[in-house]
This record gives C-alpha cells, sequence and structure tokens, in this order.
C-alpha cells in the first residue's frame, strides 16, 4: 500500500497534467482502478441519501451505493424525490447555507468525485440525511485546473418541524 502523503500528491499534481497530456491524443485519462460507477454519473441536481434514512411508508426507490455510506437514487433528481415524500405527507427540507469544496484537476468525472467525497468528509459531523449537488464550477488559475463543489444540506422527515 502507498503512503497517503505520496498518494494525494499524485493524485493533487501528477494525474491533472497527465489528463491534460493525454486528452489530445484521444485516450481517456483515467488512473484510479477505484472508480465508482454511481460517483461517474453524479452532476448538478444529483441527491445523496445517508443509509439507514427512515423513508415514509411504501416509499422506496432503487439506490446505488456511494461513498461513505451514502447512496443516490438512480431514477429520481432532487424534484422527483421531493414530490415522492410530499405524495406521503413527509417534509423534504431544503437547508440554507452551501457546503463547499475545491478540488484540484480538469473538468471530469473525476474531478467530481473527489470534490463530493470531501464535502461527504466535511459532512459527518451533521446530522442531516441527504445532500445536494448544487453547483459545479470548472476554472482556471495561472494555467491550473480546478472545480469547486458546491452541495445544500436536505433533511427527510414526517414532522413539519426540522429535527435534525
Amino acid at each position: 500500500m502507498d503512503h497517503p502523503v505520496r498518494t494525494l500528491l499524485f493524485e493533487l499534481f501528477v494525474v491533472p497534467w497527465l489528463q491534460l497530456l493525454l486528452r489530445p491524443f484521444g485516450r481517456k485519462a483515467s488512473f484510479h482502478p477505484r472508480n465508482n460507477p454511481v460517483l461517474d454519473t453524479i452532476k448538478t441536481g444529483t441527491i445523496l441519501v445517508k443509509k439507514g434514512t427512515l423513508l415514509p411508508g411504501a416509499l422506496r426507490f432503487e439506490a446505488a451505493p456511494c461513498a461513505f455510506g451514502w447512496s443516490v437514487p438512480k431514477t429520481l433528481d432532487a424534484w422527483g424525490l421531493d414530490r415522492k415524500i410530499r405524495a406521503w405527507g413527509w417534509n423534504f427540507f431544503y437547508l440554507a447555507g452551501e457546503t463547499k469544496a475545491t478540488v484540484f484537476g480538469s473538468e471530469g468525472q473525476e474531478t467530481l468525485r473527489r470534490g463530493v467525497k470531501r464535502i461527504l468528509t466535511n459532512l459527518k459531523s451533521c446530522k442531516f440525511n441527504s445532500l445536494q449537488i448544487a453547483r459545479v464550477t470548472p476554472r482556471h488559475f495561472l494555467g491550473v485546473p480546478y472545480t469547486t463543489v458546491c452541495a445544500h444540506s436536505r433533511h427527510i422527515q414526517g414532522s413539519a418541524f426540522l429535527n435534525p
């Protein structure tokens, strides 16, 4: 197993430059064998639900496992999940304030995956049971590409009063 600092440095500095170098030759620049196919489909509006979240009645949806004990509904986005939850008389709270994570790397699913994992790591102390990806912003500074991922906490519960 590699040293964690060496792996982090590789992900932050070497992988983005290799991706930029390989792109003109039409090669797919995927250097991580641990790619999660669910995280490869995350985009703005995607909802992540914490495993073990209490859901109303017979409300069930097909979900694929994600990182750190979270799952992603395969067929529902934020609006669709909100409609289904409200149809059962439950509430799907949208909480003000966003969580941001900035990761180095060119625009792509690998960079987005690292940003979502960083947000989920920062939210371990929060008692909310879902998360909505609000915005993905790829940018460059002095030729170095980076991406900022913004997300909002959401909470599913039966009561009309917020009880995290």
